[in-house]
């Protein structure tokens, strides 16, 4: 049971993945119509696509056995984790530099923050679960955790482009973030028979990093550092 809920969280975040992103990235590009300002956003998202694929079929693989081929793939996984991060702090640097020469400081200074805070998360999580890769009960749930950090991103585009709340959408995208773990736990838990230490205190820091750190973005210190790391991308 254990196995496939881990295989079927995995589908929940590509499908989640797909969602968000389908208007304004993968509809385009099915009409041919796709452009984008940012040169490595394709790239980016390429990554994302290929990650949350691999969080989705390789609990299959050990739900049937093939622990072998789930290893091997394991450090392509791990060469895709360190490109999302790559490219996602690029992408992030572009588009502070972009934006502010539009002068809109909600995706010149604010967003970026709360984006590069969350590769942050992912990168930790991603770290800690191969450290950990001997116990599958830490690195399993570690990948994922990680992995929904990386889901605020398509949240907010799903909340602004398709339901239209665009002025609230990174604030409900965070909200959903929380709730996600916490259904994780709660699943967990209902699961295990009890609180696993990584899906517990992983939730509780995660959401005090992601909630914690939001003055900051709103910071007088946080917009020089953007300016900086903007004129620098430029």
């Amino acid at each position: 049971m254990r196995k496939r809920g881990f295989m079927i969280w995995g589908l929940a975040c590509l499908v989640i993945s797909i969602a968000g992103f389908w208007p304004t990235y993968f509809a385009p590009i099915i009409a041919g119509t796709y452009t984008d300002a940012v040169p490595l956003m394709p790239w980016h998202v390429l990554g994302m696509g290929l990650w949350v694929v691999l969080i989705a079929s390789q609990p299959a693989l050990v739900a049937i056995g093939r622990t072998d081929l789930h290893r091997s793939i394991g450090v392509f996984g791990a060469v895709v984790a360190l490109g999302v991060v790559i490219t996602g702090t690029i992408v992030q640097l572009d588009a502070m530099a972009l934006h502010a020469g539009l002068d809109n400081t909600g995706d010149a200074v604010i967003t970026p923050f709360f984006r590069l805070v969350t590769l942050l998360v992912f990168a930790v999580c991603v770290i800690a679960a191969l450290v950990r890769w001997n116990r599958s009960d830490w690195h399993k749930r570690l990948m994922l955790l990680g992995t929904f950090s990386l889901l605020e991103a398509p949240l907010s585009r799903f909340y602004s482009n398709v339901l239209g709340l665009g002025d609230n959408s990174g604030l409900l995208a965070a909200v959903s973030h929380a709730v996600l773990m916490i259904i994780f736990l709660i699943w967990d838990r209902r699961t295990l028979g009890r609180f696993h230490p990584v899906t517990l205190w992983g939730t509780i820091l995660i959401t005090l990093i992601i909630f914690g750190t939001a003055p900051i973005a709103f910071s007088a210190w946080w917009a020089d550092v953007a300016a900086t790391l903007a004129a620098t991308a430029n």
